[in-house]
């Protein structure tokens, strides 16, 4: 599994967001049960709960508006599934030969000559993996420093000359 998008480490927290997320979760959990007390209370073993439901539930006419707003409840759910899935189908009619693809990989040529920059030079700092490269205000390379990882030891790479005529095959290609 990659990452967990829940993190399970409440030992981070401090004490005052531990005791909050306790009694949120405690209240909320009281309501839930609090919202089904007038169906437990129907059963005798329960009337000790009496006190503390909602009154007019407990008379023949109360369960009938609970049992006609759980209808309504269900007829509205059933009415959202349905537009949903009329929605859903219409994409897949609209959007069914619109698969998302790829973008074309960037070309080494193409990378060099949008940076000015010569094909030798971008072979040598492709093969160093980490630089810090310094950019002028009209966005041209001003300076490139190695981060210590690579073939060449943390320093400034020297200047290469700007107008290289070689691509990059004819670097990679051995000779």
């Amino acid at each position: 599994m990659k990452r967990p998008i829940i993190i399970q480490k409440p030992g981070l927290l401090s004490i005052p967001q531990r005791l909050f997320g306790l009694l949120f979760t405690t209240a909320w959990w009281m309501f839930f049960f609090w919202l089904w007390l007038p169906l437990l209370i129907k059963y005798d073993s329960f009337q000790f709960l009496q006190p503390y439901a909602i009154p007019h539930i407990f008379t023949a006419e109360g369960f009938t508006i609970l049992f006609e707003l759980m209808f309504f409840c269900l007829i509205a759910a059933l009415v959202i599934s349905v537009v949903l899935g009329v929605w859903a189908a219409y994409n897949l009619t609209r959007f069914r030969n619109n698969r998302r693809r790829r973008p074309p990989s960037l070309q080494s040529d193409k990378l060099a000559e949008h940076f000015q920059i010569g094909a030798a030079r971008l072979v040598q700092w492709q093969r160093i993996k980490r630089l810090r490269i310094h950019h002028n205000e009209h966005g041209e390379v001003k300076r490139v420093e190695t981060l210590g990882t690579g073939p060449l030891p943390p320093a400034v790479i020297p200047p290469l000359p700007q107008k290289d005529t070689r691509t990059i095959r004819d670097l990679i290609r051995p000779q």
